[in-house]
């Protein structure tokens, strides 16, 4: 708890060194009893190392995964949070389907509907882009409107670009 009042603090005042300090630290002091509330701090802060970390934790076996929706953080965890767990559990990042000779390279090519898309697909489509897969629908949507937008080498393009998309999206759903 300590490690993620922290973590928000040294985030909100751009203090990366500490961030990188709280980051790993939580990393390392992964439990049961607080690897929900971890993952919630990870996605609020925007962390997808700790997050990529805390998801590999939760649902590193069922026994684990059972064991975390137990607690009282689980519980308290937005529903694209918990969306997001059990697609990692079921879809377990290196266990996605190879691409065979002749085969298009993405489930989700460019040019989609992507309003028609289910959250879980609007993730598997960020996913296979490399882009942030956690946030609402309407980040999902946006970020993956603007990266067939931006050209590969284009300033926006890219994980900084990326942020920034968020970061807008985020401000504007606020009320």
């Amino acid at each position: 708890e300590s490690w993620g009042r922290l973590l928000r603090a040294a985030d909100k005042y751009c203090v990366e060194d500490l961030t990188v300090l709280c980051e790993e630290a939580m990393q390392a002091r992964l439990l049961v009893c607080n690897a929900a509330a971890i993952l919630q701090i990870a996605n609020e802060t925007g962390r997808q190392g700790l997050k990529v970390a805390a998801l590999g934790f939760v649902t590193a076996n069922e026994a684990q995964m059972r064991a975390v929706q137990q607690t009282r953080a689980f519980d308290a965890l937005d529903r694209e949070l918990v969306a997001e767990i059990y697609e990692v559990f079921f879809n377990p990042p290196g266990k996605r389907k190879r691409q065979r000779p002749g085969e298009e390279a993405r489930e989700f090519p460019d040019g989609q509907d992507w309003a028609r898309l289910s959250n879980a697909q609007l993730r598997l489509a960020c996913a296979e882009r490399d882009l942030p897969t956690s946030g609402h629908r309407d980040t999902l949507l946006v970020l993956l409107r603007s990266q067939e937008e931006a050209p590969s080498g284009h300033c926006c393009a890219g994980i900084g670009g990326d942020i920034k998309i968020m970061a807008s999206v985020e401000r504007n759903m606020t009320p």
